[in-house]
C-alpha cells in the first residue's frame, strides 16, 4: 500500500541540483489501512441514504447536487443488514455485502458460460479476467459494481432459461441499483419476443410480454414516483446527475472529445485520461473485432446479448462531461465482454494474454491508487 505513501509535501524535498526525493518521514510514514478507508468518494451518500433516506427538495429551485442521483437499492440492502444486526457499522455491512454480491455475481456468470458451452479452463479465464479488471477493487467495496454485476448476471440466466419472471424480478431491480439496469429490462423484452414461437396475434403470449415486463418496472416506477413526492421532479435522480457536471449527450462525445482535447489529469485530478481512454478503446475495439468476426455465426439471441453488452457500455458514454470520470468503472459491469475475450482467445492466444496481463498490471496501480486517495481511481 505504500507505492503512493500520502505525503502532502513530497514536491518540497526535491531539490533542483538533484534527481532525489529526501524523504524525511521514511515509509514509516504512510498509512497502514484502516477500516475507514474502504469509505471514499461515492460510498459515503450511500451511507447517508442507508442512514436517513433522500432529502426533500424542489427540484426546481435547486441547482446542487445532491445524493438523490444515487440509486436506492444498495443503500435499502444496508439498512436491512443493520436491521438485521449482521453489523451497526455500514462500513463493514457494505464489504460483506459487496463481497457476497460479487461471489453471486460469479456463480451466474459461471453457469451463464456453462451454458454457452465453455470448457472448465474456460470458465476459469472468464473469473480471473472479472476479478483482474483494472477497477475490480470496487467490487468489494461500498460501490454498487458488484450488485449490478449479480442482477445482469441473474437477468441473462434466467432469461436464456426462459424463466422470465425470475429475469424480470431481477432486471427491474438493477434498474434501481443504477440507471443502466434499464438495459436489462430492454434485454428480457426483446429476449422474450425473439421466442420462435411468439407470434402478435397470439394473445396468450402477448399477455406474457405484458405481464413480465409489467413486472420487470415496478421497482423504478415505484423509484421514480417517491422522487416525484420528495422533489416535485418524477425523473429527479436523472436531472440531478447535471447538478455534477454531467448531460445527456450523443453516445460516445467525451470519448471523441477526448481524442480532440486530450490530458493527463483532469481538473482537480479526478480523472487520469490516457489510463481512462486506453481501457475504452480496448473494449469498444474487442466489441468492433467480435462483431466483424462472428456477424455470420449469431443466431437472434446472440445478436440480442451482443447488442445488449454494447448498450451497457453506449450508456454511460450517453453522460457527457468535460472529460472520461469514471468511464472504466461504469464498463466494468457488461458480462458479454468478458465471454467474448475469452471465446476469441479460442482461436488467438494472445487476444487474451494481452487482456490479461494489461488488466493485471493496472488492476494493482489502481487499488493502490485508492487506498491512498488518489482521485483519479473514480
Amino acid at each position: 500500500m505504500n507505492t503512493f505513501p500520502m505525503y502532502d509535501t513530497v514536491k518540497n524535498k526535491i531539490s533542483k541540483d538533484t534527481t532525489l526525493i529526501n524523504l524525511s518521514g521514511g515509509l514509516g510514514g504512510s498509512n497502514k489501512l484502516k477500516l475507514e478507508d474502504f469509505n471514499k468518494f461515492d460510498s459515503g451518500f450511500y451511507f447517508q441514504i442507508a442512514d436517513s433516506g433522500y432529502p426533500r427538495i424542489n427540484m426546481s429551485e435547486s441547482s446542487a447536487a445532491t445524493r438523490i442521483s444515487f440509486f436506492p437499492l444498495y443503500p435499502i440492502l444496508l439498512r436491512g443488514m443493520r436491521l438485521l444486526h449482521i453489523s451497526s457499522n455500514n462500513i463493514v455491512n457494505a464489504l460483506i455485502l459487496s463481497n457476497l454480491l460479487l461471489v453471486l455475481a460469479l456463480y451466474y456468470i459461471y453457469r451463464i458460460c456453462e451454458d454457452r458451452g465453455f470448457e472448465k479452463n474456460e470458465i476459469t479465464l472468464v473469473i480471473a479476467l472479472i476479478l483482474c479488471y483494472p477497477y475490480s477493487i470496487f467490487y468489494s467495496i461500498p460501490y454498487t459494481e458488484s450488485l449490478f454485476l449479480f442482477l445482469s448476471a441473474a437477468t441473462i440466466y434466467y432469461a436464456t432459461k426462459k424463466d422470465f419472471l425470475k429475469a424480470a424480478i431481477f432486471a427491474g431491480l438493477s434498474s434501481i441499483s443504477r440507471f443502466p439496469g434499464v438495459v436489462n429490462i430492454a434485454y428480457l423484452f426483446f429476449t422474450l419476443i425473439s421466442e420462435q414461437d411468439f407470434k402478435l396475434k397470439d394473445k396468450g403470449q402477448i399477455k406474457r410480454v405484458l405481464f413480465n415486463m409489467i413486472i420487470s418496472i415496478i421497482p423504478l416506477t415505484i423509484y421514480f414516483s417517491y422522487m416525484k413526492y420528495l422533489t416535485g421532479d418524477f425523473l429527479a435522480p436523472l436531472h440531478d446527475v447535471g447538478n455534477w457536471g454531467r448531460k445527456l449527450s450523443i453516445p460516445f462525445k467525451s470519448y471523441f472529445y477526448y481524442i480532440l482535447h486530450p490530458y493527463f489529469f483532469s481538473s482537480g485530478g479526478w480523472n487520469n485520461g490516457v489510463l481512462s481512454f486506453a481501457i475504452a478503446t480496448l473494449i469498444i475495439l474487442l466489441f468492433i473485432y467480435y462483431a466483424i468476426r462472428n456477424y455470420k455465426k449469431l443466431n437472434i439471441k446472440q445478436w440480442i446479448l451482443f447488442i445488449y453488452g454494447f448498450l451497457i457500455i453506449v450508456v454511460p458514454f450517453s453522460n457527457f462531461g468535460s472529460d472520461l470520470v469514471s468511464i472504466p468503472r461504469y464498463l466494468m459491469v457488461s458480462v458479454p465482454m468478458y465471454l467474448y475475450i475469452v471465446e476469441l482467445y479460442r482461436e488467438k492466444h494472445y487476444i487474451f494474454s494481452g487482456y490479461l496481463y494489461f488488466f493485471a498490471a493496472l488492476n494493482a496501480l489502481i487499488t493502490i491508487g485508492f487506498f491512498n486517495g488518489y482521485y483519479f481511481v473514480v
